[in-house]
Parts: structure tokens; C-alpha cells; sequence
């Protein structure tokens, strides 16, 4: 039998591969070419291919490079270049320049450029997508009106852990949090039976995981001349798990707008986030926006971050929490938290309302802190330059078109100048200084109430950054946080936590921090759980 290995075929398979590697690389690289000269690398070394090889290493040390740029130029109001694992250097500023950043029109730096690359919207979802901006006005308007749905968290929590009290369960941290706000969302954004239906929920899941998974490899893998080639390859996924959960969703929107247009207005009131998004659809102006697929893409678009930023944030909070360890003479935080919860409650008759879960300041504070301290992006507020000629910084200097600036948000986040012992974990480091502000003020002070309300884990600032700041901040930043405090507020009053030892260590990839998904934690019913659950159930 003829052997099958055939040298020169394999020589010519192997040149291929480096053909192809050379052209990807020769791509990429040349993305910081133009690159103004007048603007400081950091990372890079004394070595051959310096610019080339600090992209690389960016993936390993992507903080620590942050870190070394902002204590080096950009305390002295430079910019400066960081390396990036995509081999696409971005242009971070200075907070002395974050006023400008945040003003210039999005003609001239465009955040939704930033958003489209980085979920590789061309591919992954259809076009008008992105265009129709339906997902943002929803999140902007629908979301933040949203009611506390206190018993809809309530039943949520109960249905991981379990309800018996007595025994301590070991519970896996990051499944039981993203199946607690599956559920917890799962009303607020299709309303029955679809909120209940397992399968649609866990396809649902599974295409939010797809598009962020496939949109990360042809961001980072795909140079630009090759996406329209491979980048409809690489989504296929995406475009699987939109056909089966459009399976679900088409016929109810198409019910919907069937009503629509028979009445001619909109007479019932939107009860649910797919409800919302039509609504919007039928007030725009363009009729392509009114396809049940754009509709439907734009519910998964919202999706995404309200499963998992909401889940990172959580799980970081929890752990931050659970690893704190105060004084011996002081209560845990967890225990303070347990008693604000307790009295706010009694005093809006066992209700969460709107108005009842805005008086959790300490699980407020207690969260904003984690997203302080555990800042999921060391980079953010990111914008692309869109002007041909390109766009002149307040120091002088010119950027291209289509280079990305923005900000080294981690390290802001832990600078001393905005936060005393900015290395520390503190959970009520937002809670006493509202507190404080407001003891030296009378109850009819509404300026030092406002002044209090900065303190709020929604109020974003050129100093808190993780909902980005200015008119681009996070718009669905209202719903994530009234959600959020209510998780930790339930789970605190119907279960012990107990502590950990010390904090897992997180995971890093390039600027991004997340959390360890395998990390277990101990819970107990507390024992008078159930008899609350069923004395609040009655109303």
C-alpha cells in the first residue's frame, strides 16, 4: 500500500500555514503603524518585533501594563499606548482629558463603533440591528421604570439552594447566581408561559454565550480583510441557537404586531421587555425595524448583559463579601446587610417597591464597592475615531482614523487620590460617606440629598467608571442595580453565608477580570425562611 505522506505536499501545506500567519500578523500590524510617534508604548522591551511581542504578552499582563501607564504618563496628563491581545493598540487618556472624551459628538469618536466590533455585529446578528438602537431605548426607558419584583427574586433564590432548614448545602457560586437571574429576568422580559419554558430559557442562555464566545473570535483571530469570509463562518453558532429560539419567539411577535396593526396604536400596555421592543419598532420610522427578527435579535441584544455583567457582578460581590473579614468586636457585613434589609422591609409592610429597595444603601454600597475593587475592565469608555483626517487630542497630538481611545478605568479605580485605601475592600466605604454627608445636613436639605445620591451604585463619574459615564453611560444600569440589591438583600435574609477563609483568585485575561466559575460556597436556610415566604406569598 502506497504511503500517504507525500513531503512536498506537506512542505507546501506548511508554507501555507505561514502564508496565512504572516498575513494576519502583517495585518494586524500594520493597525499601529500610523500610530503617532510623539505617543509612549508601554510594555514594550529592547527585543526584535518589541511592538508585536508586547501585544502578545498583554494577554498575560494586561493589568500590570495598565497600571505601569497610568502611574507613568498618565498622572502627568499623557496619553498613552497599551498593547493589545487582538494586536490592535488602543490610545488611553488621561482623566484630565475624560471631559473631552466624553463630549465629542459620535461623528467624531463613536462608541457604537467600539459596540459593533466588539460583538462583530456584521456577523453575528442581523445588520440593522446595532443601526435601530431598539435594545438601547428599551434598557433606557423600559428597564429603569421596571417595578421591584421582590417575590419574583424570592422564588428564584428558593429554587437553587433549596427551603429546608437546618442543613448547610454546598452550593457552586456562578451556576446558582446565573439560574437565579435567568429566572429573576426571565419574567421582566417574556411573560408567560415563556418565562417558564426551561428549554426556550436554556436556549436563550446558550445564544448569549454564542454571540459573546464567536464575536471574541472574530474580533481577535479574523483580521479585517478576511471577515467577510470567515466571519460568517465563525457565527454560525450564533445563527443555530437564533433559529431555535426564534422558534419560540417569531409566532408571539408576530401575534403582537398583528394586534398592532389591526388597532392601528398600541392600546395594550407593554407587559414585558419583548412587548417594549415592538412598541419602539412600531414608533420608528423605519419599517425594516418592524421585521420580527430584528425584534427578536434586539431582545437577545439585551440579553447579554443582563445575564452576564449581572452574573460577574454577583459573584464578585458575594466573594468580595464572603472573603471580608472586620474587626473581631464588629458584626460581618453580611449581618449589617441582614438588618437594613430586615427594618426596610417591616417598614413598607414585607413589600420591595421601587421606593423600599432604594433604602438599601448598605448592599448599595456594598456592590458598588466590588465594582470598584474587582473592576471587571481595566479599560473602558472606549470610542472609535471616525473623522478621515482623524482627530486631535487636547495634548497635541493627531490620531488616525479608526484607532480606539478611551480610559485605563482599573487603575483610576484604584488611584488614592479618588479612594483612601484604594487597594481594600470596604463594603460600606458609600454608605458612610452618605451617611455622613447627610448627618450634617437637616432632613430638609434636598442639596445635601443630592450630593448623598452620588454615592448610589448608578451614579457613574469621570472617577467611577464601570457603567462607562456622559450620555453613552450604561442605560440599563437602573434595572441591573434594583435587581442586584434585591438578590443580595433576599439571599442574606433567607440564608447564612458562610464566610471563606480567604478570596479566590480571579481570572485574567488580557484587562478582563472575572471571577472563578468553580468556586462553592456553604448556605443554610434560615429557619424562620420558609414562614416569611409563605406570610408574604399571601398578599
Amino acid at each position: 500500500m502506497p504511503s500517504l505522506y507525500d513531503p512536498i505536499i506537506h512542505l507546501l501545506f506548511l508554507v501555507s500555514i505561514g502564508l496565512v500567519t504572516a498575513a494576519v500578523l502583517s495585518f494586524r500590524i500594520a493597525s499601529y503603524v500610523y500610530l503617532p510617534d510623539s505617543i509612549p508604548w508601554v510594555g514594550c522591551q529592547k527585543e526584535l518585533f518589541s511592538k508585536l511581542r508586547a501585544n502578545i504578552r498583554e494577554q498575560k499582563q494586561g493589568l500590570e501594563l495598565l497600571d505601569e501607564g497610568y502611574n507613568t504618563y498618565s498622572k502627568d496628563g499623557k496619553p498613552f499606548i497599551t498593547p493589545n491581545v487582538t494586536l490592535r493598540p488602543e490610545i488611553l487618556l488621561p482623566l484630565s482629558q475624560s471631559s473631552w472624551l466624553f463630549k465629542q459628538p459620535d461623528d467624531i469618536l463613536s462608541a457604537r463603533a467600539v459596540q459593533s466590533s466588539i460583538l462583530a455585529a456584521n456577523y453575528v446578528v442581523p445588520r440593522q440591528t446595532l443601526e435601530s438602537d431598539l435594545h438601547v431605548e428599551v434598557a433606557r426607558i423600559a428597564l429603569t421604570q421596571q417595578p421591584a419584583h421582590g417575590r419574583r427574586v424570592r422564588l428564584a433564590i428558593d429554587e437553587i439552594p433549596g427551603s429546608d432548614a437546618g442543613d448547610w448545602t454546598d452550593v457552586n457560586l456562578s451556576r446558582a447566581m446565573l439560574a437565579i437571574i435567568m429566572r429573576s429576568n426571565a419574567r421582566v422580559f417574556v411573560r408567560l408561559p415563556l418565562c417558564r419554558d426551561k428549554t426556550y430559557l436554556t436556549l436563550a442562555y446558550r445564544h448569549s454565550m454564542a454571540i459573546a464566545i464567536c464575536a471574541s473570535i472574530i474580533r481577535v483571530l479574523v483580521p479585517n480583510v478576511l471577515k467577510p469570509i470567515f466571519g460568517p463562518i465563525f457565527a454560525l453558532p450564533c445563527r443555530w441557537y437564533a433559529w431555535r429560539c426564534n422558534r419560540y419567539l417569531i409566532p408571539i411577535i408576530k401575534s403582537r404586531c398583528v394586534k398592532i396593526q389591526l388597532s392601528k396604536t398600541d392600546e395594550a400596555a407593554p407587559i414585558d421587555l419583548l412587548q417594549h421592543i415592538i412598541s419602539a419598532a412600531y414608533s420608528s420610522p423605519s419599517e425594516s425595524y418592524r421585521s420580527p427578527y430584528i425584534i427578536s435579535a434586539s431582545s437577545a441584544m439585551v440579553n447579554i448583559a443582563a445575564i452576564h455583567n449581572t452574573r460577574i457582578t454577583i459573584v464578585h460581590a458575594l466573594l468580595d463579601l464572603l472573603s471580608y473579614h472586620p474587626p473581631a468586636t464588629s458584626p460581618s457585613p453580611l449581618e449589617y446587610i441582614h438588618g437594613e434589609a430586615s427594618a426596610v422591609l417591616a417598614s413598607h409592610n414585607n413589600i420591595w417597591t421601587r421606593a423600599s429597595v432604594a433604602q438599601l444603601h448598605r448592599a448599595d454600597s456594598a456592590i458598588r464597592e466590588s465594582l470598584r475593587y474587582s473592576t471587571m475592565g481595566g479599560r473602558s469608555s472606549m470610542r472609535q475615531i471616525m473623522p478621515d483626517s482623524g482627530v486631535q487630542l487636547p495634548s497635541g497630538e493627531t490620531v488616525p482614523q479608526g484607532v480606539w481611545v478611551g480610559l485605563p478605568t482599573g487603575a483610576i479605580h484604584h488611584d488614592a487620590a479618588f479612594y483612601p485605601e484604594p487597594d481594600a475592600y470596604r463594603p460600606f466605604r458609600f454608605s458612610d460617606e452618605r451617611a455622613k454627608l447627610l448627618a450634617e445636613s437637616s432632613s430638609s436639605d434636598g442639596q445635601k440629598a443630592l450630593e448623598a445620591s452620588r454615592f448610589a451604585m448608578t451614579a457613574t463619574s469621570h472617577a467611577f467608571l464601570p457603567f462607562s459615564h456622559g450620555r453613552h453611560a450604561c442605560p440599563g444600569r437602573f434595572y441591573a442595580a434594583q435587581l442586584l440589591k434585591l438578590l443580595l438583600a433576599e439571599l442574606v435574609l433567607r440564608y447564612d453565608l458562610r464566610e471563606l477563609e480567604e478570596r479566590p483568585k480571579n481570572r485574567v485575561i488580557s484587562d478582563l477580570t472575572v471571577p472563578p466559575w468553580e468556586v462553592s460556597i456553604w448556605v443554610r436556610r434560615r429557619s424562620n425562611g420558609k414562614e416569611k415566604e409563605e406570610a408574604e406569598g399571601e398578599r
